[in-house]
């Protein structure tokens, strides 16, 4: 008799439909994002396919875009063929940026390598650029990108790491090329982290040329650095860098601010930033972030100040205050006639907030939180041929109410007037938002009104979402 096994299978995956219609009848988005991955011992095979209608009419229509892959994975080695993300270190990421959300993504097509001996744990990889940026599909970008790394992991609590990694810019009938040499030590303990990495970069980069550098071959260092130290109770994080940007986009050196990173469309940016958490007492929790980043070519900086404070009582009610002081110059982008056009030169917000919650009956919540966001913009504009420099002063009033049930979902009601410093009133936006939690892996949500148009941050990625009134359809599920 012979008895046959077969290996068990899984399967995961996971789909998010947006259809976001506004008031005026030519505007629409419909989006469609569906995750899926298969494994089999110790293979695993899957793919992201993206369906996206832009919401404005002039834009082009993507369909079916995808990212596919097979991978290997044991103790010794593993491989990946097709779509990959890849980072080599915290600043010198290859490409590992991924946010639906803000419909922006970037990552490598190609092959990659890992595999470990003793001690030493080692790294090939081989790829080229793919990228979504708002509505932009770049389906075939002519950078190729070659890297390799050697880590030693022999040592309790102490990695380093060396790295090379070479991207080549046809240009006509030449090939360009910048060639990275980096290296990277941390050393992590139950109460120190500390995190550094310098970066060499050589070889010719094109923007200079096209700027009119006749001899645009460059040599450039710099340098990521992060400490953190754990007590009871207590967490204080610091971070400086002073980071020059791959041209073609390859990669996104860690934020500072929490706000948003406003700098990385070019070269020569540097920053710090002290982010504090404290619990004092249960229930309490203490959070303060300061940070600057700046370029030196210009007077393009960010400066944020952040406060927040927040008691909670466990099924009973949870109180927050917080405060978020932003001073931003020369780098905001807003948009203006469908287009991103640098209209502001200087902006400087401070916003206030709070926000109460009270539980009921063990499973319910009524929400109230309202934020007041003072605003004053300088910005230029043009009379016949002069350029004139103007002011805008204004304040946003936001208040939202809640009501959740844990198993259900919840309602909300939002209402943001926007009024001049003065008293003028500017504009009045109101919405109500129903999510339904339909059984575990589904959720649908749907949104009906209006929102002003702003900035919106995730990560230290930002973006400017344009003014909506209209109806959001929102359906979520996970497998």
């Amino acid at each position: 008799m012979v008895t046959l096994i077969l290996a068990q299978v899984f399967f995961t995956g996971s789909t998010d439909i947006q259809y976001w219609k506004w008031r005026s009848s030519d505007d629409e988005r419909l989006q469609s994002i569906f995750d899926a991955a298969l494994y089999l011992e110790s293979w695993e095979v899957g793919g992201k396919f993206l369906y996206l209608q832009p919401n404005r009419p002039n834009f082009p229509r993507y369909e079916d875009l995808t990212q596919r892959y097979a991978a290997y994975n044991s103790d010794a080695i593993s491989a990946r063929g097709g779509s990959y993300y890849a980072s080599f270190g915290r600043g010198l990421v290859l490409a590992s940026v991924r946010d639906d959300q803000l419909m922006l993504d970037r990552w490598l097509e190609g092959g990659d390598v890992r595999a470990r001996l003793g001690p030493f744990e080692g790294e090939f990889l081989s790829g080229t650029k793919r990228e979504i940026y708002y509505y932009d599909f770049k389906k075939d970008q002519e950078h190729t990108l070659r890297a390799g790394r050697l880590s030693f992991v022999g040592l309790p609590h102490l990695n380093l790491t060396g790295v090379y990694a070479r991207v080549n810019w046809p240009q006509y009938d030449s090939t360009y090329k910048q060639e990275f040499i980096s290296g990277s030590a941390e050393l992590a303990s139950s109460l120190v982290s500390v995190y550094g990495e310098l970066v060499r970069r050589e070889g010719f980069y094109v923007p200079y040329y096209y700027a009119g550098d006749s001899t645009p071959d460059s040599t450039t260092t710099s340098y990521y650095a992060a400490v953190s130290l754990g007590l009871p109770r207590f967490n204080i994080l610091l971070e400086s860098k002073d980071y020059n940007l791959l041209g073609n986009g390859f990669n996104n050196p860690p934020p500072i601010n929490h706000y948003g990173v406003y700098l990385t469309d070019s070269i020569d940016e540097a920053g710090h930033g002290i982010t504090l958490n404290a619990n004092p007492i249960e229930g309490l929790t203490l959070t303060g972030h300061r940070s600057l980043s700046e370029r030196s070519i210009g007077s393009q900086r960010v400066e944020e100040n952040y406060f927040l404070a927040s008691y909670r009582r466990t099924g009973l009610f949870r109180a927050t205050a917080k405060l978020d002081h932003i001073l931003v110059n020369g780098v905001l982008r807003e948009i203006y006639n469908d287009s991103l056009e640098a209209l502001v030169t200087k902006r400087a917000e401070m916003t206030p907030g709070a926000e109460a919650v009270l539980y009921f009956m063990g499973k319910g919540s009524l929400t109230l939180s309202y934020d007041h966001r003072i605003r004053r913009d300088i910005y230029p504009y043009y009379a016949d041929t002069v350029e004139l420099i103007d002011t805008l002063d204004y304040f946003d009033g936001k208040l939202k109410l809640g009501v959740g049930w844990g198993p259900w979902g919840s309602l909300w009601f939002g209402r943001t007037e926007r009024r001049e410093t003065g008293g003028e009133r500017l504009g009045v936006w109101q919405s109500v938002e129903l999510s339904v939690h339909l059984n575990e892996r589904l959720d649908a949500m749907v949104f009906y009104g209006s929102h002003p148009a702003g900035v919106i941050c995730s990560g230290g990625i930002c973006r400017t979402e344009p003014e909506f009134e209209g109806i959001k359809l929102w359906l979520i599920g996970r497998f």
